[in-house]
């Protein structure tokens, strides 16, 4: 049995890690699901999520060593996913990588079978998440919402969207119900 892929994405500020976060508290002890630990080029301590740190120049010879199943940059970094996603994947688990939207063309051509969740949120809720976090000035929060709200699905992909406009119990469960689902699309090859 082959394993699933679920590749989440989303806006900045759309909460997509306290999301994550919430299924991992509520996940069921007995699934078989494997949350990918991104490598990215910023501090252990930078940012909500558990990562493994690596400088550029370190990050630059994993990739050039082939070591990253997965890469790509936003917002002035980088980021991997290790080729340990493809044992996880071999055992038939599931897999879980929170990634970039302007990945997805990428991913679909090594991983066509990857189930694709948006977390989206209204601009005005994005907006004052975004400036909750007080990490960037008005300008860099108006070109962030700019982006969101330019982004267009590909017209060749699939893509379940989840709300988080509301508390976090009910986007969370909705991502958990989509991860323990059983798949609608065929085996990963």
């Amino acid at each position: 049995m082959r394993g699933r892929l679920l590749y989440i994405v989303g806006a900045s500020g759309v909460g997509k890690d306290s999301v994550l976060n919430w299924v991992k508290a509520h996940l069921p002890k007995d699934a078989h699901v494997h949350f990918c630990k991104r490598a990215i080029t910023r501090p252990a301590n930078a940012g909500a999520e558990t990562h493994e740190s690596l400088t550029t120049q370190e990050f630059a010879s994993a990739l050039n060593h082939g070591e990253f199943a997965m890469h790509w940059q936003a917002h002035g970094l980088d980021y991997g996913i290790r080729n340990t996603i493809h044992d996880q994947l071999a055992m038939g688990t599931t897999v879980v990588v929170s990634g970039s939207r302007a990945y997805l063309p990428t991913l679909y051509q090594r991983f066509p079978s990857a189930e694709i969740i948006q977390i989206v949120a209204n601009p005005q809720i994005l907006r004052a998440r975004l400036e909750a976090r007080a990490r960037e000035d008005a300008k860099a929060i108006d070109e962030r919402l700019a982006r969101a709200a330019a982004f267009v699905v590909p017209s060749n992909l699939s893509i379940h969207e989840i709300s988080n406009d509301g508390a976090i119990e009910v986007a969370g469960q909705a991502l958990l119900n989509r991860i323990t689902q059983p798949s609608s699309t065929s085996a990963l090859g």
